[in-house]
């Protein structure tokens, strides 16, 4: 990676949600099957055991925040 990619990548912000953060470290193939289940409607406590199975820390409270502010907001 250059130089100037490296710096951009500093300036971009970063989201304050740690569910957000988690997610946006994912390969594009996991966000894409993280955001599909959750847009089919799969129950929340499912894909959140799941996740937390894959490397997800934060508590499942975090997690609820993050499917009614963060995705509401996204959509």
């Amino acid at each position: 990676m250059a130089l100037s990619d490296e710096l951009a990548e500093l300036r971009k912000p970063v989201p304050k949600c740690g569910v957000c953060r988690w997610r946006d470290a994912l390969s594009e193939a996991d966000r894409a099957e993280f955001d599909a289940c959750l847009d089919d409607e799969i129950p929340g406590s499912a894909v959140y055991r799941v996740c937390k199975e894959n490397g997800l820390d934060r508590n499942e409270s975090s997690f609820r925040k993050h499917i009614r502010e963060c995705r509401k907001a996204k959509s």
